[in-house]
């Protein structure tokens, strides 16, 4: 049953337990990251480069990258959910007993949330192009252009996709996790009247953990002037670039733990 009232996030522990969660489960993290990426290395040896195929195979190759994409994200999205969200002793625990029902049932889901994102985003890109236009012309110049408005577009962006993530956090751990499923209308129930907290909380858990990997990014591109990692660079730097979507994972499983009472996810209730 959904509660009639809601609970305020504690935002400053929230953002503790995030961080706490990721570092107590160090290990296990790196284990599961390098062996998805020992995954996608190996797949990417076999598979053709698109560029350097004709026609017909040219678009047989790019569906082969965008299944692997979609694999990958599978095992990524239920691994690392279950990692964080359960108590796994084994790394052998992280793959559901019912697999495929959950990985079918969290790849819709993905999609759903992909598609909500895509939609939020083109419509944020329609009302800034809609202001620029009315605010030009009623002032009869660039007051807003190219130059100076797309920082702001993009920080938008960032901040609605990150609310959207967040309300949605408690269906996608309950398909990952295989319990009872929390629908999408619940799992906004169970976060409403806490949107600024959501915001703050997915903001001060994506951006820092964006630091390591611009580091990297501006000392390898300092040090050798190239502004992309080799195969074997990115390899071992894999779970650095993994982070920002931890953290919000991890904000995320514990903004649930928080928020969603316990008998929303026990399939015994109902």
């Amino acid at each position: 049953m959904l509660e009639d009232k809601n609970k305020s996030l504690p935002v400053m522990d929230i953002l503790q337990q995030t961080y706490l969660g990721l570092f107590d489960k160090a290990k296990s993290i790196l284990i599961l990251s390098y062996a998805i990426a020992l995954c996608a290395y190996v797949a990417r040896i076999f598979l053709p480069d698109p560029a350097n195929l004709p026609g017909e195979a040219n678009f047989n190759a790019r569906m082969a990258y965008i299944g692997l994409f979609l694999f990958l994200l599978l095992i990524i999205s239920i691994g690392f959910y279950r990692l964080l969200a359960m108590d796994i002793k084994s790394l052998k625990d992280i793959i559901p007993r019912r697999i495929i029902s959950v990985a079918v049932k969290m790849i819709l889901y993905l999609i759903c949330l992909m598609f909500l994102l895509f939609i939020a985003e083109l419509a944020l890109s329609l009302l800034f192009m809609l202001i620029v236009s009315i605010v030009n012309n009623v002032f009869a110049s660039e007051i807003l252009n190219e130059v100076n408005l797309p920082p702001v577009v993009y920080f938008s962006m960032l901040i609605v996709s990150l609310l959207i993530i967040m309300r949605l956090q408690p269906t996608l751990i309950s398909v990952a996790v295989d319990q009872k499923l929390i629908p999408m209308k619940d799992a906004y129930y169970y976060t409403r009247d806490n949107s600024k907290a959501l915001i703050l909380i997915g903001l001060f858990s994506f951006i820092p953990s964006m630091m390591p990997i611009l580091i990297i990014f501006y000392a390898i591109s300092g040090l050798t002037g190239m502004t992309s990692t080799g195969g074997i660079a990115t390899f071992l730097v894999f779970p650095i670039f993994l982070l920002p979507y931890l953290a919000v994972l991890s904000a995320g499983i514990e903004v649930s733990k928080f928020i969603v009472p316990a008998e929303a996810f026990d399939e015994s209730t109902g």
